[in-house]
């Protein structure tokens, strides 16, 4: 039996949520905006009647074949939480047969899953934002096959359940993500007018782009704006956490000089004694020379273009 493919949303006229992250962020792992953009224009054109669907083709398989039974889990995982709590309440799964549509935006979204919480408001923790979130009627269910990311999700997947939020009017959402070692785990959001309002201005431009042809310039290198954090809400806590990721910086360092210190003693200890195996109490020394063996000059192969986060603290008077 094939997998079932809920896609409801119809490239080049409409934008489905999934593609959103793509259209605010500029790209993702598998294509830039400036793609989408001429691709839709094309379907516009008639050039092409639909967009490629093969950039990931074991990614799309996995996620609909997994996501019957992690979209139950969900339910399962939320319905024992209803019944911890007093009277009868319940977690009810349903699986859409059409698509929530924005019309005067031309996005929509498809959803693996529809939530609904029966019977009264279920408080569900939130340990991305470490508050309780009461969930209560409907929400989103979004399943994830990320064996790359051990983390939560992404950007581009908040991204994706805002948008999905936003053309259903449900009010919170749920991610279930199957990460590496098949740990699974779920993560709530709230519907956030912010979020909602940059994805807009974003599609807005981005069909304005579509209509005029208009190209995206995605291969220039992105001005960095730095937002001013001083009076944030957040402000305090990211300090604190500055604080302890330099801290750990100047520990490893003093650890690696402490530990390149004793090796250097321990050797030039051996050396001096013309000894090269110990034994002291229940540890065995061993001074060994190590020999690399030539290897002939090759060609690297090439690799497709990735991507990483790094992340860098300085202040700003260095700069």
């Amino acid at each position: 039996m094939s997998a079932i493919i809920n896609k409801f949303s119809h490239d080049g006229f409409e934008i489905g949520a999934s593609k959103i992250g793509v259209i605010v962020l500029g790209k993702n792992n598998f294509y830039v905006r400036e793609y989408l953009r001429y691709q839709f224009r094309r379907i516009q054109l008639g050039e092409i009647e639909q967009m490629d669907s093969t950039s990931a083709p074991n990614a799309a398989k996995r996620g609909q074949y997994l996501e019957p039974g992690l979209r139950e889990w969900v339910s399962d995982e939320l319905d024992e939480l209803c019944s911890q709590q007093e009277g009868q309440m319940s977690c009810n799964l349903y699986i859409p047969k059409e698509g929530f549509h924005k019309k005067e935006y031309k996005m929509a979204a498809s959803l693996d899953g529809i939530l609904e919480i029966k019977g009264g408001v279920l408080p569900f923790y939130d340990r991305l934002e470490d508050k309780m979130v009461n969930l209560e009627g409907f929400g989103v269910c979004e399943i994830k096959t990320q064996g790359y990311n051990s983390g939560p999700p992404t950007y581009e997947n908040i991204l994706q359940v805002q948008a999905q939020m936003f053309c259903s009017g449900y009010k919170w959402a749920i991610i279930g993500k199957l990460g590496p070692n098949l740990k699974f785990d779920i993560y709530v959001y709230e519907s956030d007018k912010e979020i909602q309002n940059t994805i807009v201005e974003a599609v807005k431009d981005f069909w304005k782009r579509v209509e005029d042809d208009i190209p995206y310039d995605d291969d220039s290198e992105p001005e960095k704006t730095f937002v001013d954090w001083t009076n944030h809400s957040k402000s305090n806590e990211v300090m604190d956490l500055i604080t302890d990721f330099n801290n750990c910086d100047q520990k490893i360092k003093e650890q690696k000089e402490l530990k390149e210190n004793a090796r250097e003693k321990i050797i030039g200890t051996l050396k001096s004694e013309n000894v090269s195996y110990i034994t002291i109490n229940d540890k065995k020394v061993a001074l060994d020379t190590i020999v690399r063996k030539a290897t002939p000059e090759k060609i690297v192969p090439a690799k497709p273009e990735s991507q990483y986060e790094k992340l860098t603290v300085k202040e700003m008077k260095d700069e």
